[in-house]
This record gives structure tokens, C-alpha cells and sequence, in this order.
């Protein structure tokens, strides 16, 4: 039983592994490292950022022009590492407050909506019906496969929510999740063979 329970947690790991990346912005100089970087929806980025480096968030407009303005609705202005989870796509543009201006110090994140980690087209089609979960109740089946494995839920964040068994390539799950958006990502013999997006709508 103990041996099943410690296989369980590594499949647990390795999913979440494959699912999301961790981006770690350094301060070298006056200038971030890297500079740019490329993500996804899930992915989580940390920024380095200290009193003499204040991290700020701007547009796009004030990032072009090295002017260093909170953006309205960003996280403002942080004086120690700065760490959040990519919740949409898009461009993120941020810089330091003392030195954006004078030494052109900031930096971009791409966003795109389903990462650079695309999951390789396969013949191990999943699908899960209904969608949209209507109460929660839903199954999630791989075609073409009765091979027994794991199915993690994430939500719109990136953050791991549930884990279910996948028992000969079949799991019926019952949540209690809230409405909203959810990814689910499947995981067979160590090896995520597919991740979509899923609806969950309760009357």
C-alpha cells in the first residue's frame, strides 16, 4: 500500500511538472535577466525586485517610452521579489521606478494562450462529456486506450485543484468545484498525453 501511495505522489510531481514553468527574472546590472521571456497561461514567473530596484508593472505606451507609471489595475510597485501565476494571454511589461528612465532597465513577458509546451498531436484522444460539467458530474475518456493513470484538475490560474484515478482510461468525477474555466491534463505511464480546457456550470 505504501509503495502505491509513493507512485501516486511521483505522478502527482510530474504532472504539475509538465502542466506549468517557473520563469526567474534576475537583476544583473542595471538590467533584467533575461529580458524577455516567453510563457504560457499557468506558468509562474518570478521578478526580482529591492529598494534600490523597485519592480513596477506599465502599459504598453509608458513601456515604449521608458516612463515609469503604474499601470492601472497591475500589481504596482514592489521592492522584494515579485512572484504570480500568468492567468491570461498577452504581452506583460514592467521596469524599475529609479531606473527605467535613465538606464532603459525593463522587460516583457509573452503570453500565449496554451504555452510553448503544446502537448504533441496524438493518437490517445481524450474527451470529456458534457461540456459544459453541469454540477460538477462529468467523464473523462481516452480513446483507444484502457491504460490506468491520473487526471488532474487545474484552474483558470494554473493551480493544481483535484486529482482523480484513471482507470482504464475512464474516470467519472463528481466535484464540488464553483463555476468557472478549468483545465484538465491526463497523465499515462509518466507522460501527459493531452490537457484541454473544460466548463464548469452549476444550476
Amino acid at each position: 500500500m505504501k509503495k502505491i501511495i509513493t507512485t501516486f505522489v511521483c505522478l502527482i510531481f510530474i504532472s504539475q511538472s509538465l502542466f506549468a514553468t517557473k520563469h526567474t527574472i534576475a537583476i544583473s546590472g542595471f538590467a533584467y535577466s533575461p529580458a524577455t521571456v516567453s510563457a504560457a497561461i499557468g506558468d509562474t514567473i518570478s521578478i526580482a525586485a529591492s529598494g534600490t530596484h523597485p519592480l513596477v508593472q506599465v502599459d504598453q505606451t509608458n513601456w515604449n517610452t521608458n516612463t515609469p507609471t503604474a499601470m492601472a489595475g497591475g500589481w504596482g510597485t514592489k521592492t522584494t521579489t515579485y512572484t504570480f501565476t500568468i492567468a491570461s494571454a498577452g504581452t506583460i511589461y514592467y521596469g524599475c521606478v529609479n531606473h527605467m528612465a535613465s538606464m532603459q532597465m525593463k522587460g516583457q513577458i509573452n503570453v500565449t494562450t496554451t504555452g510553448v509546451k503544446q502537448v504533441s498531436a496524438t493518437t490517445n484522444k481524450t474527451v470529456l462529456f458534457p461540456n459544459p460539467a453541469v454540477n460538477g458530474e462529468f467523464t473523462i475518456k481516452v480513446e483507444n486506450n484502457t491504460a490506468n493513470g491520473i487526471v488532474t484538475i487545474y484552474n483558470i490560474e494554473g493551480k493544481l485543484v483535484e486529482t482523480h484515478i484513471l482507470n482504464a482510461g475512464v474516470v467519472e468525477i463528481k466535484t464540488k468545484l464553483p463555476t468557472g474555466e478549468y483545465f484538465y491534463a491526463v497523465t499515462v505511464n509518466q507522460k501527459e498525453i493531452s490537457r484541454e480546457k473544460f466548463l464548469i456550470t452549476n444550476k
